[in-house]
């Protein structure tokens, strides 16, 4: 007797049963049953609601019930409350404090629907929520809620929001208050919130050269909260230390200051000794910060004050259709002449870009000075030693300026210093520098870059440097030279710290290269930095950093025949494709390299 299946009673005489079959039913109908709504439904159903609920939260007299469950799974606060072992997970009854009924009722609807609408409620009651949000440890949605805070940023309201972000140690939404109230600064002292900040929180504001208004109006302004704020009497003197003095006009001194009884005595004569005695640029300015923003546009105030046809530099200009003669320019080598910018306002800069005309193969040396009050400069860039062509990309400590001047030192074609486009900003993220000159991390020996191949032969002008290294053979995708006569030579734009090279000899045979690796700063004086004997294919070569503007590399003899081959160069060499390097070497400037085998390749 066969074994009984429910199937029977539907079966039809000769109808298959399904069971035996492989064939599947219902191809094209939906596969899934999905009632995802149904379930967030009834779970929102449950907010508030006494049906199975295991606990009764109590705020303020206010009486919730809840689901440990439900509040476990949306906040870690909640689950170590309820099952980390403490004696909340058998109570209940548990009352929470440092919270109020209004607050928490929000977000406890926000566990139960997974929404929670922050245009419906006002600054105070939106940092409660924040507040409690951050302490149950919620953390997308305090992401969320800094995001919001971030767009709603107001005069009258940074001030609350940085508090509370202080508070939490929330960096993010910290330095999103404190550039608001750099841009803002003398409105924002003038807000009975600036008046409630803490000692600590002040400090930090007051610290920041990037907080930018008049002096003797933060001084003032900070009068007022010392005033205001007798029992945070060890935060004063600290936070009049940040006062800077010597930016306050002496008679503002004498009249607004000194009677305050403030400051102490001594602190008012330096601040007057140092007026009278230093450098217009060591006085320590506050100036306005705009990061990754050309400050140099007619829209900012920009003007252009020394220079022929001034107004060239502050145009966009197509390179392809470029007027020298719209570009602005001095004369090179004439006493006192000068390209000088006015800004509109005092920054703070770390970088400044120039675009030199280059169409044909001029050189320029040059170097850049700035200012606060147009009379004392300090120098930021001198490249008077160095031959520089195109796009140069400038980077120097940080320092507030008003002015900036660029003199021409040389030219080796003509008597004019053309620039057609000139940029300055701030620049968060900025290179090594040393004595002026980057200190390159990726290779700058690109086409990218605006390196160029000055000397050499190949088919394409720039082979050596578009970064191809898998398509080459007997007559395309190498730069070389005659053994015995000439030689490759790379120039790149302006001067790098350069400690290392990686090279590509041509290796489509098994033949070996020797030739040396010179490089120079003005294509006059060459210092040998590298002797390579018997080598082919990959080598990386690694000496002690210099300034380097040219590098010339010379073949001295070649096992197959009486021309020297180079695919590729790249300087600095990047350390993640050393090991495809067939040889390191290391060497001493004028001293041979010591050659060896790379340890990734000792056992080929």
């Amino acid at each position: 007797m066969s074994e009984y299946s429910p199937y029977h009673l539907l079966q039809s005489p000769g109808e298959v049963d399904p069971e035996k079959s492989n064939i599947s039913l219902a191809h094209n109908l939906n596969q899934e049953f999905n009632d995802v709504q149904t379930l967030v439904t009834q779970i929102k159903g449950l907010y508030l609601s006494p049906d199975c609920s295991d606990v009764t939260l109590i705020v303020e007299e206010r009486r919730f019930p809840a689901h440990k469950t439900i509040l476990s799974c949306r906040s870690e606060y909640f689950r170590a409350m309820f099952f980390g072992g403490m004696k909340e997970g058998k109570d209940a009854e548990v009352v929470l404090h440092e919270t109020s009924p209004a607050a928490f009722e929000i977000l406890l609807n926000y566990f139960y629907s997974g929404k929670l609408r922050f245009s419906n409620m006002k600054l105070p009651l939106f940092l409660e929520v924040f507040a409690l949000v951050h302490q149950y440890g919620i953390k997308k949605l305090e992401d969320s809620m800094c995001e919001y805070l971030k767009h709603s940023l107001q005069v009258n309201n940074v001030a609350i929001i940085y508090s509370t972000a202080y508070l939490f140690a929330l960096d993010n939404l910290m330095n999103d208050c404190l550039e608001f109230m750099d841009k803002n600064a003398v409105d924002v002292m003038n807000t009975e919130a600036f008046l409630q900040l803490s000692g600590q929180s002040l400090l930090r504001i007051l610290s920041r050269n990037s907080f930018c208004a008049p002096e003797l109006l933060i001084f003032q302004s900070l009068t007022k909260w010392i005033y205001s704020h007798p029992e945070e009497a060890n935060m004063h003197t600290c936070l009049l230390k940040q006062i800077r003095l010597t930016l306050i006009k002496l008679e503002d001194i004498m009249e607004n200051v000194r009677p305050t009884n403030l400051m102490e005595p001594e602190r008012v004569l330096d601040a007057i000794h140092d007026q009278i005695t230093k450098r217009t640029s060591d006085l320590g300015y506050r100036g306005f910060r705009k990061p990754n923003t050309n400050v140099i546009s007619p829209s900012l105030g920009t003007k252009v004050i020394e220079g022929s046809n001034g107004d060239g530099i502050l145009k966009h200009k197509d390179d392809q259709k470029l007027d020298i003669e719209k570009c602005t320019s001095h004369e090179v080598g004439a006493d006192g002449e000068y390209i000088t910018v006015e800004l509109g306002r005092a920054y703070i800069l770390n970088y400044i870009e120039l675009h030199m005309v280059d169409r044909d193969q001029r050189l320029y040396s040059y170097y850049i000075e700035v200012s606060m009050d147009g009379s004392d400069w300090v120098r930021v860039i001198n490249y008077s030693q160095y031959y520089c062509r195109g796009k140069q990309k400038l980077y120097f400590p940080e320092r507030v300026v008003k002015y900036i001047r660029i003199m021409c030192t040389r030219s080796t074609v003509h008597r004019m210093f053309y620039i057609s486009e000139m940029k300055a900003m701030y620049c968060p993220e900025a290179p090594e520098v040393h004595n002026d000159v980057i200190v390159p991390v990726h290779n700058v020996a690109t086409i990218e870059e605006n390196a160029h191949v000055i000397e050499g032969v190949s088919r394409s002008r720039n082979a050596l440097l578009n970064g191809i290294t898998d398509n080459y053979d007997w007559d395309n995708g190498y730069t070389c030279h005659q053994l015995g006569s000439g030689f490759i030579t790379v120039q790149l734009p302006q001067p790098y710290i350069i400690g290392s090279i990686r090279l590509l000899l041509w290796d489509c045979d098994d033949r070996r290269y020797w030739f040396t690796i010179e490089v120079s700063h003005d294509n006059e004086q060459f210092m040998k930095v590298i002797d390579g004997q018997s080598l082919r294919s990959w080598q990386t070569f690694y000496f002690k950093p210099l300034p380097v503007v040219f590098i010339k590399i010379t073949g001295l003899r070649n096992t197959a025949n009486e021309v020297f081959h180079l695919v590729h160069i790249e300087c600095p060499a990047d350390p993640d494709n050393a090991h495809q390097s067939e040889n390191v070497a290391i060497s001493d400037v004028n001293t041979y390299p010591v050659i060896y085998t790379h340890p990734d390749l000792q056992n080929n």
